[in-house]
């Protein structure tokens, strides 16, 4: 009998490492627009060609290590997480500038850098780094340029806040705060009279006409 339980243990636990990532993956409620397609290989090494806004994603998972891949904004990025759930360490960086991707929104820069993140099961101890963007710019729907942008990480209350500012002088300036344990998120501006982002904020309704301020709340 014993034998028999450990027999059923063995392929109980085969076919959980070898089942297509796509068996776990597509009963998921994903949110609207972010559904995982072409999805291939295992849950613990596998490849999806997009999900919402990422492209190419790729993952490896092992015990006490993970390491994801992805595009975002003509740009492939890499989070790697190691020693998960005890003194773990998480950090993002960008990689080689990516192949161009057909969306109705359109990101482009060059971005430098990493952030890095240290804690302990689900709390955060220290975070240091941070991302530096040049050259930005929107591709679609509008070509737009959008100028300089950094991004830095914080530990705040054991908890994860990300925070940025996109600038470009004389045209506007755009900052954000986003506390990833509340997912919660804060945008703010300000605009030149003369600035290029006017028209599509009142296009898009984030401002009315003849304003040039806005701040936006976001939850997900």
């Amino acid at each position: 009998m014993r034998l028999v339980g450990w027999a059923f243990l063995v392929f109980a636990l085969t076919l959980w490492v070898q089942a297509p990532a796509a068996f776990y993956l597509r009963p998921v409620s994903w949110p609207a627009g972010a559904q995982p397609q072409g999805i291939s290989g295992t849950l613990w090494n596998g490849r999806m060609a997009s999900l919402g806004v990422l492209d190419n994603v790729s993952w490896s998972i092992r015990p006490g290590a993970a390491s994801v891949r992805a595009g975002l904004a003509q740009q492939d990025w890499q989070v790697t997480l190691t020693g998960w759930p005890w003194n773990w360490r998480a950090e993002l960086q960008p990689l080689a500038h990516g192949r161009p991707v057909q969306a109705a929104w359109q990101l482009d820069g060059d971005w430098q850098g990493r952030l890095q993140v240290q804690g302990h099961g689900l709390q955060c101890r220290s975070a240091q780094g941070q991302l530096l963007g040049r050259d930005l710019g929107l591709l679609a729907p509008w070509v737009l340029p959008m100028g300089e942008g950094r991004v830095t990480l914080a530990c705040v209350q054991a908890t994860v806040q990300l925070a940025g500012v996109l600038e470009r002088p004389q045209q506007h300036t755009i900052s954000f705060k986003a506390d990833i344990a509340s997912r919660a998120a804060q945008v703010e501006g300000a605009l030149e009279p003369n600035a290029t982002l006017l028209a599509p904020l009142v296009q898009g309704q984030w401002l009315r006409a003849g304003e040039q301020r806005f701040s936006r709340e976001f939850k997900w």
